[in-house]
Parts: C-alpha cells; structure tokens; sequence
C-alpha cells in the first residue's frame, strides 16, 4: 500500500476508520510518517449518516457536472462500475433514505462506494480544516493539512536556508531566514 501511495504521489488517502479499523490507519500513520511521504490520511468514519452525505454529494455533483466518470472502456474497474450505477438504488423508506444495491445475490455496491469516498474526499477535508477537527486513530492524533506531493519531492532537492524563529507579539511564532554577514 505504501509503494502506491508513493508511485501514484497520493496527497491524501481516505481510509474507513470505522471501530476495529483503526488498526489499520494506525499502520498506514506510521509507514507514511516513516518513509516521510507528505500524504495526509483522512479517517472516515463510516455510519448511516455519513454514507448518505456521502452519497448525496455524490449526487448532487453529477448533477452539476463537478464531478465526471471515466470512459467507459477504460479498464475492468471502470465496466464495473457502470455495471453498479445500472442497478444501484436510492430508496425512501419511511422518509429515510438510503443508497444501496438490490439486496439479491450478484449484485454489489463496492465500486460506488469507492467513488463517492473517493468523491467526498477534498470536501472532507477542507469542512475538516475549517471545524479545527484533528484526526485521531487512538494512538495518533493530527491536523488535516493541505499538501502537494510536487511540492514534497521539490523540497527535497532544494538546499534549506537556515531558518530562526521570531515571536511576533500579534501572530505568534513566525519563520524568518537567517541572514549571512
């Protein structure tokens, strides 16, 4: 999964942190903190109310053509997924809706799944940012930041500037660079 995040430069990764699966996110925390990758993981805690925002926005962005699919023929995946989106419901029962796939055998909700988290993913984490919410796995805790994996790898070619810190009486601590004589 690291090699992934690496090969394909992922800035985030979106990661059900549901119950017992924090585990997982804690491994991922600390590979991606060990190998210094800039990614920011995002847990996601998948419930009945975060299913349907995540659904509706998916919604909603087709709908708006914020959000567009791939071409069809493009891979396995992608057939799939068209194959669901054929079949995949949004029912109101008891004015409750919810978004599913026919509960008959053969039939799956996997693949939109994947792409409405994959969808919801930049929303999340700038409604995140702008709540001050820090992420948590039980045995980490962070900030959601915005980064650029470009960004990352530039950095790691450019010689640092020796850098002090100054206490600026309004803002706080502000980075300024040293200056040689």
């Amino acid at each position: 999964l690291l090699d992934i995040i690496k090969n394909n430069k992922l800035d985030y990764f979106i990661i059900d942190s549901t119950s017992h699966q924090k585990h997982f996110v804690q491994k991922l925390f600390k590979g991606i903190r060990t190998r210094g990758y800039p990614t920011v993981i995002l847990p996601y805690d998948y419930s009945k109310a975060s299913k349907l925002a995540m659904f509706n926005q998916l919604e909603d962005d087709f709908y708006t053509h914020s959000t567009r699919l791939l071409e069809k023929d493009l891979k396995w995946e992608t057939e799939k997924l068209y194959e669901e989106m054929m079949y995949f419901e949004k029912l109101n029962k008891n004015n409750e809706l919810s978004y599913c796939a026919p509960n008959k055998t053969g039939y799956t909700d996997d693949h939109m799944n994947s792409i409405a988290l994959l969808n919801r993913t930049y929303n999340y984490l700038v409604e995140s940012m702008m709540a001050r919410k820090n992420f948590d796995d039980g045995a980490n805790m962070w900030a959601p930041r915005l980064v650029h994996w470009d960004d990352y790898e530039n950095s790691l070619k450019t010689p640092k500037d020796e850098e002090d810190y100054v206490l600026n009486l309004i803002t706080g601590f502000t980075k300024v660079r040293r200056v040689q004589d």
